[in-house]
This record gives C-alpha cells, structure tokens and sequence, in this order.
C-alpha cells in the first residue's frame, strides 16, 4: 500500500508540475578560472504539467543582475529526488564577461524538505562544480473572494479598476477630493504631471486631459537612457509614463500608444541587458537602494503593457543552402545606385546609404519599399519611418568624398578615412544662460541656478564625429582613430569657452597643438582664440567629512576663449602625444599620413623640413 501511495503522489507531482528556487554556488566566476566562494547563480525553474518553461537565472555577485535565460535540457522530479540537466546563456555585463554555461545535478531530499546535492558543469568551456540546493516555491495565495482578475485589454488597472471609479468620483466631490483634483496635472517648465493628468480624465471624462498628458510623455520619451550616476531618471520616467498609458489608454490615439509601447519595451531590454548604455557608475544589486528604482519602474511598465498584443511574427526565411546565388536575370539597377564588382575577401567601395534612424524604434524601416528582400532604392529614394524622413544618398562622395581606404577595399588606392558616427546634438534656443562656474569646486549647491537673462536667443549645436583611420592599430606607434568635433552657437554677445581636462603631468602648446602626454588637442577653427591653464586637482574626505578616502585625481586643462555673437570650435582629439601634422582648411582639418602601403606611419615629431608623406585624411563640415 505504501508503494502505491508513494507512485500516487509522485504521479499527481508529475501531472501538476513544480516550481523551483535552485541555488549553485560557485557557477561562475569573473576572470579565467573559478576560484573559492565565487558568484553564486540562482535559478527559476519550473515544470507546468508535461512541459519546462524558460529558465531564469539570476548572479547578483556577477556584477550583471540581468535575467540569464535558458532552458531545460533533460529533467525528473519527485517527490524525493530531482535531477536536471541545463543549458544557460549567461549575460555579459560592464564588469563581467558571460557565455555559454551548462549544468548537471541530481539532489535528494532531506528532512526538512529541502533538496541537496552536487553539481557538475561548464562555464565558458571551464568546468566548474559544487555543492547545490532546491526549494520548493510556496504556493501562492488564494484570492480574496468576490476578486476578479484584470483581464488582458482592461484598462485602468494600476492604480485602480474601472469597477472603482463610481466610488472614486463621489470621493472627488469631497473637500479633500476637490482640492487634489486641483493640484492634479500641475506643470511646470520642465514637466508636467502625465499622470495626475491621467487621473483627471478618469474621473471627470474629459478626454481633453489625456490630451494634454501626450507632450509631457513626449518630453519623458525624450530622455531616452539619460540618467545620473544612480541611475533613478530611468526608472522614473519609465513608471511615470506606464502610469499614464494605462489611465489614458482609451483616450490615446492608436499610434502613440504603440509609440509608447516600444519605448517602455526598449527601457526595459537595455535595463536588463545593455548596462553600458546608461551610466557607468550605477549599482546594479537587485539589494542596492541605487537600482531599486530602476527596476521598480520597470516592473510597473510590465504590468501596464501586461495583454498587450503584439505584431504577428513574420514567416522565416527559407534556409541558405550555401550555394553561389547568381544575381537576378529581371533586375536593372536604378538611377545612382553604385555597381561594383564583389571580390573574395574585399569590401565594396561604393554604397547608398541612410542617415541613422531612431534606435528605439522597432520595424523595418524599409516595409515602404516592399522589405529589405524586396527594396530597390536609387539615388535620392526617400524613406519614412518613425517620423522621420531619410534620403538614400552616396556614402563615399557626400559623406567621405573619396573612397574607403584600406588596401584590401580599393586595390591599395590612396583614398580618405571612413566617418563612422557622425550624430549632431542640438539644444533648443535658450532666453538663459546658467552661470557655469571655473573648476568642479565652484559648483553651487543648487545646479539649477543662478540664471543670467539674455536678450535674444542662444543656439548651440554640437556634432561629433569618430573617424576611422584606415590603418588604425592598437599598436602606440602606428596610427590612431580620433574624434572631430564640431561647436556652434549664435545669439547675443557672449564670451565661448571651450574646456579641456586631461589626467595627465603636462602639457605643451604649439600654435593651436595643445600635447598632453598620451593626448593632443589640436584646435582647427578659430584661428585666433585666448589660452589659458586651467588645472585642476581633488581629494575625496573619508567619512563624516574627515580624513583621506584615498581618492582622488589631478588633471591639467586648457580654456580656448573667443568672444562674438556666433562661435565655432573645430577641434580634433587625437589618443597619442606623437599625433600627426594637421593643418586647418575651411570648414574642417587635414591630418597628413602616408599614402603608400609600404611606408610604415612616422609620427610627426620624426619629420623634417618639407618631408611630409604625400597622403592626407580631409573631414570637412557642410
């Protein structure tokens, strides 16, 4: 009879499936090789009846908090004992380095009722082991009764349901309820109040505040992953914003809310995934009062988005046999579209090309156009996506003005380096200028003031441009990539300054060349300017504002001042103190190197008299 109870229970185990918390000490490990008492990795695993569910995994030891997922590859649970065989994609982190990990254990279980064992395995094709333990989840909670659970579409659902809102409007009649209806949706120059906004469009009905609550949600979308070293701006506004949505969801156009969506779902994956898109200072342990907020929010926009359906996933493609593909007998190449020969092991010289598009956004840009399968752009063609409009154009000759040059991509032609980012940054005009103190020190206590009126608008534009040498080498000696970057600002009479600081012992001026031991800057435009020093120094307090923390940094730093109504700044940041001869030419700078590919680089400092190598790199700006 006691056999046939045991098979019993271990049978409706079986059928109703188990919820597991399992814990593997030592899983994984930060540099090449585990060592004692390394990251711990706890595991989400579950079975729902005759099938596992997605595997989660979570290290917050790692230094990357964010879900590693995986699955189930062979698994058995009973009543006492549980073996598991797992494959893990463990996620790289600003710190940490992920791969490929797998694992096997058998574990049995004890008095208690907990589970116990070993483990054996790999992580990034080191083996590791260990001892492992399982819990059981509990159970979760019945409902209270009379509860009815939300259903997907059902909107407001957050901060409260539409079955409470009969109760909720008697309560704004109240003193109370009047007053905070009064203060609800309160803006100011900044932000407004999107979802005291959201608020009063329930209660009162009127759609026109759920109108009002779009430019501020604008504003909010358009602080992307800009944060402070706690990282909290993220959070907020994500939570803010999943607030609103699900108080104005039947009030919004259909395009914003989708809008919305996909900002909400591009937070929440760099959150979980691309830490270093966002400030490199955050504290990411899911205990740390620093990341709270972030993932508080975050989970709030997963509860509004929760139902939401999405696109209707696209039939994959038919898989690629290997086999050379002639081209198309019935295909013509349109007006301006570059046609080049393809050569083993070279890059086509020639191409049309967009400028960047919103990288939030999610879609085929080019769905107008028949898909990526079946577009075919020329000169000129123009796309739309995301609002807004792009038109194909010349890479080499608007963007370059020459060739790529690298002897494999041109036949060792002389040709010009390749701009690789090129994303200018504009501020709105300003009717205020904040008063910007010397050195970190001077910083008032309140970062928001003071203020100093201006009489007419101020414009700035900042663009900045990475440029690709075509011989770049990690090597100091050969030749390096390096930034170009380009201020302007026009408005009344002001004084410009741009600054420079750089942890470095010196620093030489040349004319324009500025040497600060492994970095130079050298400044294009404007020819005449004022210099002067502005080093800098710091040393943190220890605790309670005493002693020495043991941190602390020095840096030297020069200020280019001119003075006008319109400025412009063209400087070039090049990562070496040895940089190459650069001259300045109207709108932009020349950087000379050598043209031929048998000629190793020299450095500027080894060149004589008029022997500067015959090639040169050009950028200019429109």
């Amino acid at each position: 009879m006691w056999s046939a109870a045991l098979l019993a229970a271990q049978s409706a185990l079986a059928a109703s499936g188990a919820s597991l918390t399992v814990t593997l000490p030592g899983a994984l490990f930060l540099r090449d090789a585990p060592i004692p008492d390394g990251p711990t990795l706890v595991l989400d695993v579950t079975k729902s009846r005759d099938h596992w569910e997605r595997v989660w995994g979570f290290a917050g030891d790692f230094h990357i908090n964010s879900p590693h997922p995986g699955r189930v590859v062979a698994g058995q649970i009973t009543d006492d004992q549980i073996s598991l065989r797992l494959e893990m994609d463990i996620q790289s982190g600003s710190w940490a380095r992920g791969g490929r990990a797998h694992y096997e254990m058998d574990l049995k279980r004890l008095p208690d009722g907990a589970y116990a064992g070993t483990y054996t395995g790999a992580f990034r094709g080191v083996p590791v082991s260990g001892q492992a333990t399982a819990a059981r989840k509990p159970q979760p909670s019945a409902l209270p009764t009379g509860f009815v659970t939300p259903q997907p579409g059902e909107h407001p659902r957050l901060l409260f349901r539409k079955s409470e809102l009969a109760a909720l409007r008697e309560k704004a009649k109240t003193p109370l309820g009047e007053a905070a209806l009064a203060r609800m949706g309160w803006s100011n120059q900044k932000e407004s109040d999107v979802v005291g906004l959201g608020v009063k469009y329930q209660l009162t009905g009127d759609r026109t505040f759920a109108a009002e609550a779009i430019p501020g949600v604008e504003k909010l979308m358009a602080g992307w992953l800009h944060c402070d070293q706690y990282g909290n701006n993220v959070g907020d506004r994500a939570a803010k914003m999943a607030l609103a949505f699900d108080l104005c969801y039947g009030a919004w156009p259909a395009d914003f809310k989708r809008r919305v969506r996909r900002y909400l779902l591009f937070v929440a994956d760099n959150v979980w995934h691309h830490h270093k898109k966002m400030h490199q200072g955050i504290n990411w342990h899911f205990c740390s009062n620093w990341s709270a907020p972030i993932h508080s929010g975050i989970g709030i926009a997963g509860l509004a988005l929760w139902g939401e359906p999405g696109a209707e996933p696209l039939q994959p493609p038919a898989p690629h046999c290997g086999a050379d593909i002639p081209p198309a007998t019935d295909y013509r190449p349109g007006n301006g579209v570059p046609v080049v020969r393809f050569q083993s092991d070279e890059m086509p010289n020639d191409w049309l090309c967009l400028s960047p598009l919103p990288w939030e956004e999610t879609g085929d840009p080019l769905a107008a156009l028949g898909g990526a399968a079946q577009a075919r752009p020329e000169l000129g063609t123009k796309v739309t996506f995301a609002g807004q409009t792009q038109a194909f154009r010349r890479l080499t000759r608007e963007t370059n003005g020459g060739y790529w040059a690298h002897t494999n991509y041109t036949r060792g032609k002389d040709a010009l380096d390749i701009t690789v980012v090129s994303r200018p940054f504009r501020r709105a005009p300003r009717r205020r200028l904040r008063q910007q103190p010397r050195t970190p020190e001077d910083v008032p206590w309140n970062p928001r003031g003071p203020y100093h009126p201006l009489d007419q608008e101020l414009q700035y534009t900042r663009t900045i441009v990475f440029v690709k040498h075509p011989r770049a080498s990690a090597q100091a000696a050969g030749p390096l990539d390096y930034v170009v970057i380009r201020d302007q600002a026009s408005g009344p009479m002001l004084n410009a300054a741009y600054c420079l600081h750089v942890e470095s012992k010196e620093c030489r001026q040349d004319g324009p060349r500025f040497t600060f031991g492994t970095m130079t800057l050298f400044c294009a435009a404007p020819r005449e300017f004022k210099v002067e020093r502005l080093d800098w120094s710091f040393r943190k307090k220890g605790r309670g504002g005493g002693g020495d923390s043991g941190y602390g940094e020095r840096t030297v730093g020069v200020r280019l001042l001119t003075t006008g109504a319109k400025h412009e700044f063209v400087t070039v940041l090049y990562p070496a103190g040895d940089a190459p001869d650069m001259e300045s030419i109207p709108g932009g700078v020349r950087a000379f190197h050598p043209s031929t590919r048998a000629s190793p680089w020299t450095p500027h400092s080894n060149w004589s008299g008029d022997s500067r190598p015959q090639g040169a790199s050009v950028f200019g700006f429109l």
